[in-house]
C-alpha cells in the first residue's frame, strides 16, 4: 500500500516532534533527579532510614516473603522475555518467507535497548566501575564503608556495586516489550510494566540494597538506551533529518509516537 506524500510528511514531522519531546521529558526528569539527590545528599540516608530497624540493626523488609517472590517472578518474566526476543530473530533467520514472530525492527529494538541499557551502561560500565557502597554497607545503617552521593565514583565498594539498579533497569526494560504490543493491548501492558517496576524498585530501597537515587537514574538511563535503540530501529534516524525522503514507506510503529498501520509480523 502506497502512502500518499503529504500523509508521509504529516506523520513524519508529528513521529519527530513526539519523539523529541520524549526526549526532552526524559533529560529533564533525570536532570532534576540528579541535582535533587546531587545537591541534598542526605535526602538519600532520609529515605533509607525510613526502612532501617536501628532496635534490631538490620532491614526488616528482607524478611517479607511476597516482596521476595515478586522479585524472582520479575526476574524469571524478564529472562523469558529475553529468551523470546533471541529467539524471534533465530526462528525469522532459519524460516524465511514465513511470517515471523515479530518483526525484525522490533527484535531489533528488543534486543538492542537490552544490550545497551541494562547490559552496556548499567551491568559493564557504572556497577562494576562506580564504586557507591549499597545502603546495608555503610556506617550510618550498621556497615563499614563511608556513605557518597551518586555522583562521587570514588566509594568503598568493591565490585557489583550501588550504582545503579540493575534489576530496577532490567524492569524497567520490559516496557519496551509493551510498546511494540497491538494497540488494544498496550496501554494495560505498560501500565502493568509500570507498577511491576515501581515496586521491584521501591522494594529494592526497602531492603537496604539501593539508594532512592540509584533506582530513579536507573530508569532515566534505561529509558534514554529504549529511546536512542528505538529511533534507530524504526524511524531509520528520521530524528536527524530536517525534511522526510521523497519515496520512502512509511515506517513500522514501534509503540512511541503517532499510531501508524502496522504490520501483521509486527
Amino acid at each position: 500500500m502506497t502512502v500518499p506524500p503529504a500523509a508521509l510528511f504529516a506523520y513524519r514531522t508529528s513521529s519527530r516532534f513526539t519523539s523529541r519531546v520524549a526526549l526532552m521529558l526524559i533529560l529533564a526528569t533525570g536532570l532534576l533527579i540528579a541535582l535533587a539527590f546531587g545537591l541534598y545528599p542526605k535526602l538519600d540516608l532520609s529515605i533509607s532510614a525510613a526502612f532501617y530497624d536501628r532496635v534490631q540493626h538490620d532491614w526488616p523488609i528482607t524478611r517479607n516473603d511476597l516482596l521476595i517472590l515478586h522479585r524472582n517472578v520479575s526476574a524469571y518474566l524478564a529472562a523469558i522475555l529475553v529468551i523470546f526476543a533471541i529467539g524471534a530473530i533465530a526462528f525469522g533467520a532459519i524460516r524465511r518467507g514465513r511470517p515471523a514472530l515479530i518483526s525484525w525492527r522490533a527484535a531489533s529494538f528488543l534486543i538492542g535497548s537490552l544490550l545497551l541499557g541494562p547490559g552496556l551502561i548499567v551491568n559493564v560500565l557504572l556497577k562494576p566501575e562506580w564504586a557507591r557502597p549499597r545502603p546495608a554497607d555503610v556506617i550510618d545503617f550498621g556497615g563499614k564503608l563511608h556513605f557518597v552521593p551518586w555522583w562521587n565514583p570514588l566509594g568503598e565498594c568493591d565490585g557489583n556495586c550501588s550504582f545503579v539498579s540493575g534489576e530496577t533497569s532490567l524492569a524497567f526494560w520490559m516496557l519496551a516489550f509493551a510498546i511494540i504490543l497491538p494497540q488494544r493491548y498496550r496501554a494495560v501492558a505498560i501500565v502493568a510494566v509500570l507498577v511491576n517496576c515501581l515496586l521491584l524498585g521501591a522494594g529494592r530501597i526497602a531492603m537496604g540494597g539501593h539508594f532512592t537515587s540509584d533506582v530513579l537514574l536507573a530508569v532515566v538511563l534505561t529509558a534514554l538506551a529504549m529511546w536512542l535503540v528505538h529511533r534507530i530501529a524504526f524511524a531509520d534516524l528520521a530524528v536527524f533529518r530536517r525534511s522526510p525522503p521523497r519515496g520512502v514507506q512509511q515506517p513500522e510503529n514501534g509503540g512511541i509516537g503517532p499510531r501508524a498501520p502496522l504490520s501483521r509480523n509486527a
